[in-house]
């Protein structure tokens, strides 16, 4: 099922791009799904050229695999690309806590604790669980800025496919708690107050999704996982 989402002022390859992506990331569309170019272009009334330059895209990021004379299909979640993309958002990520450290302001400081009050909504709406995952993004791509590494951030994005999909399994899990929004209280107040000794510890707990989150998944979804 394709989610539908607003355009933007973008080309039609990119708006179809945005969508399909947004859809695989946020299980419109589940691993193993087909994925038809006559409908998507159908449904989103553009030509088949645009869609299927998009799927080369998403292709290239990990999200669906085009097998010639079968279709395409949505890939499955590569453990060893989420391994991969923890290595490097931790390696990543310390140092532009660091320098949000050093780069907040008390306007940024009050954009955070707008993020923070945002989740806080969020966690108590019943349906409302998908949007923690745009939330998460939004506050950690907001640290970026304060750091003047936002195109770090995109950079990052292109390859965090297999990642971003786990995070988002995880928030529509029954088990899902408010242990995020927690740890995104405690970033604040370590960037705010300058607690450089404590980045190091508060990474390797945060992005702990090798040692918790990954297998806990596996178990309840080993068909969504390769």
């Amino acid at each position: 099922m394709l989610k539908h989402i607003p355009k933007k002022n973008e080309s039609n390859r990119e708006f179809i791009y945005r969508t399909l992506k947004q859809s695989i990331v946020e299980f419109y569309f589940i691993p193993g799904d087909k994925i038809s170019e006559p409908s998507i272009a159908e449904e989103l009334q553009v030509s088949r050229t645009p869609v299927r330059e998009a799927l080369i895209l998403l292709e290239n990021e990990g999200l669906v695999e085009i097998h010639p004379k079968q279709g395409t299909f949505v890939s499955k979640i590569n453990k060893n690309d989420i391994k991969n993309f923890v290595f490097m958002r931790k390696t990543i990520e310390r140092e532009v806590i660091r320098i949000a450290c050093e780069n907040h302001t008390p306007e940024s400081i009050s954009e955070m604790h707008e993020e923070l009050q945002a989740q806080k909504v969020f966690l108590k709406i019943k349906d409302g669980r998908v949007s923690m995952f745009l939330l998460d993004n939004s506050f950690h791509r907001l640290i970026y800025e304060i750091a003047d590494h936002g195109d770090s951030w995109k950079v990052l994005q292109k390859n965090g496919g297999a990642f971003n999909r786990l995070r988002t399994l995880d928030v529509l899990d029954p088990d899902y708690s408010d242990r995020r929004f927690q740890e995104h209280v405690e970033l604040t107040e370590i960037i705010q107050n300058n607690k450089i000794d404590a980045i190091d510890e508060f990474v390797e707990r945060h992005l702990d999704a090798l040692e918790n989150t990954l297998p806990k998944l596996m178990e309840k979804h080993p068909s969504y996982f390769s």
